[in-house]
């Protein structure tokens, strides 16, 4: 069941980014080349599909991802757990942030001009973080956040 339950939510990931990756490059008029996706449960890491979905790269991160996104370069950044990670779209780990309060856990990234991550525990926030994951902001929220997404004009955050 359990299994079942991590298969689905693969498939909701690659839909999930799928989708947003057509919203956003049909907004500019172009096409989707590229989608990435996190595996979780016994095959943590990352895949690397083209525009049909398919494969043509994975990768072990050894961790489960709650989020993914693709900064400059494709650069990818992801969150699990209590860390903030910067990986190569070959696999290459370039940054690894660890938040020194292991109950603080990131529940998402996104990227819009700066690296925004939401995080719940005993603080519930946005951290705003560099392309080398130095924070740069912070606010709480006062509520427990699962998601994140940068708008178009990279300073808007939803």
């Amino acid at each position: 069941m359990n299994n079942n339950r991590r298969v689905s939510a693969l498939g909701s990931r690659i839909l999930a980014s799928l989708l947003l990756a057509l919203g956003i490059a049909g907004s500019a008029g172009a096409t989707v080349v590229t989608v990435f996706a996190t595996y979780a449960g016994s095959q943590q890491g990352v895949t690397v599909r083209d525009a049909g979905l398919v494969q043509q790269l994975s990768f072990n991160t050894g961790l489960d991802a709650s989020g993914i996104t693709v900064g400059p370069n494709n650069n990818l950044y992801l969150s699990s757990g209590n860390h903030l990670l910067n990986y190569s779209t070959g696999g290459a780990l370039i940054q690894d942030f660890a938040f020194p309060i292991p109950s603080i856990t990131y529940t998402d990234v996104a990227f819009g001009g700066s690296v925004m991550a939401s995080y719940n525990g005993s603080q519930q926030g946005v951290s705003i973080r560099d392309t080398n994951l130095n924070q740069l902001n912070f606010f709480g929220v006062g509520l427990n956040i699962n998601g994140i997404a940068a708008g178009t004009g990279g300073g808007d955050l939803f």
